[in-house]
């Protein structure tokens, strides 16, 4: 089995955060998106993978390689350098999986391909509660294959392009707005994503922290949170409802984060409070009214990745 996976969309609705990193490459509850869907497929037991673009892929290259951490192989293919490329990848296969890089699935790529191997069709989706999540393609008898041109409609919007089955366990989330991320962010914080559960040690009840990350005695994590690889939490720091930290940020003493997503590589100063946004380095996004504010005060927000 092959797997295909369009990951390029332009993420407009997601930008200022996509002026840095395609959608695909969003990290949530601290791993980007495509890495947990690559970790779905291997589970599958699929083994060739084509990571799918219409312009350039030299930041997933970059980001993925060849696929050897998984044990796969990644093909990287241009559909504006030969718009031919996906059939020649997919030679003599005969049927082929079709995924979003954009977006979260439960652990079903198994269960999928078992309801849709009796379905007939050159095209069959698979449906988590009414959204298209992923698709099985097969090669039509004139040798021809049929792909979506917009994978899964958008949106949550069914395809009017071939079958559906649904699948009775699980989620989808297509990452297509600031609000979305924000939320499926924090709901795998929370373990309300069926089949997803951050890694990392547990510091009292309600903290994971990746490895190498540091915590303070004196933290209140008064809600549910995460935090990436080598973090840092000062002393008198308090996470409250429930709070996403990324890899290699600081959050000095006294600040209080509440419902929020804080990026990698990103530093908070000293008794701030934050709430219901979204940080990245000096960049700050409430998500109530989709405000962006750029803060130049490095003592307040900095962006430790700048000189990296």
């Amino acid at each position: 089995m092959k797997a295909i996976i369009y990951w390029d969309r332009r993420g407009h609705s997601l930008a200022p955060l996509t002026d840095r990193l395609p959608p695909c490459l969003m990290p949530v509850a601290g791993r980007p998106l495509i890495e947990r869907t690559l970790d779905l497929l291997v589970d599958a037991g699929v083994r060739q993978v084509a990571l799918v673009s219409w312009t350039d892929h030299d930041c997933l290259i970059d980001a993925l390689g060849t696929g050897s951490r998984w044990g796969l192989t990644l093909d990287h293919l241009s559909l504006h350098q030969e718009s031919g490329a996906v059939d020649d990848w997919l030679d003599d296969a005969d049927e082929a999986l079709v995924l979003r890089g954009d977006a979260l699935i439960s652990p079903v790529i198994g269960a999928f391909l078992t309801i849709a191997a009796p379905v007939p069709g050159s095209l069959v989706h698979g449906t988590l509660q009414g959204r298209p999540a992923l698709a099985l393609a097969r090669r039509r008898a004139d040798g021809q294959w049929r792909f979506p041109e917009e994978p899964f409609g958008g949106r949550g919007r069914p395809t009017p392009m071939g079958r559906s089955v649904g699948l009775e366990w699980g989620a989808v989330s297509l990452v297509e707005t600031l609000a979305d991320y924000h939320a499926v962010n924090l709901s795998v914080v929370r373990g309300e994503f069926p089949g997803l559960v951050p890694f990392g040690r547990a510091i009292g009840l309600n903290l994971v922290a990746g490895a190498g990350s540091r915590v303070a005695s004196s933290v209140n994590a008064a809600g549910q949170a995460h935090m990436g690889a080598n973090s840092m939490l000062h002393r008198g720091v308090t996470l409250a409802g429930t709070v996403s930290v990324g890899e290699r940020v600081i959050i000095d003493r006294d600040t209080r984060v509440t419902d929020s997503v804080i990026l990698p590589d990103t530093y908070i100063g000293p008794s701030l409070s934050v709430d219901n946004a979204i940080i990245w380095g000096q960049t700050i996004i409430r998500i109530d009214t989709q405000a962006v504010l750029r803060v130049i005060d490095g003592f307040i927000l900095a962006d430790l990745g700048l000189h990296a």
